[in-house]
């Protein structure tokens, strides 16, 4: 999905469901936010990511939680925290918790992080590709109560 069609989806889903997005913090994230999660991750972040980080940020968007790159306020997790905490696997960079210490996120190779999203279990080494790219798994997840 390219950022028109999402940014368009976003405006359509505002109009129908007003209240899918009506607590969405929108912590968006700098240019040195994402930076500085380069660097620290070691890796290099999706393109379509970054522009939804930047655009739209992180905090409750619809039926997903998106972890700001960093946080707001004490208290509040995100990115850079919980890789060094060490909450998901190697080569992993989760973006969004599922709520029962699983994870949605990209697989890291090459010291880049792949544009498909994929799940992360919590008490298992497997991880799943779920969808095709970031924004393709925010429509179908984020905006769709399924």
């Amino acid at each position: 999905m390219d950022t028109a069609s999402f940014a368009s989806l976003v405006t359509q889903v505002r109009a129908e469901h007003p209240r899918w997005l009506d607590l969405f913090e929108g912590w968006v994230a700098s240019d040195e936010d994402v930076a500085l999660a380069n660097t620290t991750l070691g890796t290099q972040l999706p393109d379509e990511y970054v522009w939804f980080i930047q655009n739209y940020g992180g905090g409750a968007f619809g039926f997903v939680e998106i972890l700001p790159i960093v946080a707001p306020e004490p208290g509040i997790d995100d990115l850079l925290q919980t890789h060094q905490e060490g909450y998901t696997p190697s080569d992993f960079v989760a973006i969004a918790p599922v709520g029962t210490g699983d994870w949605w996120g990209f697989t890291i190779k090459g010291g880049r992080c792949m544009k498909e999203v994929h799940f992360a279990y919590h008490d298992a080494p497997d991880i799943e590709l779920q969808h095709s790219d970031f924004l393709e798994f925010l429509a179908c997840t984020a905006l769709n109560p399924r």
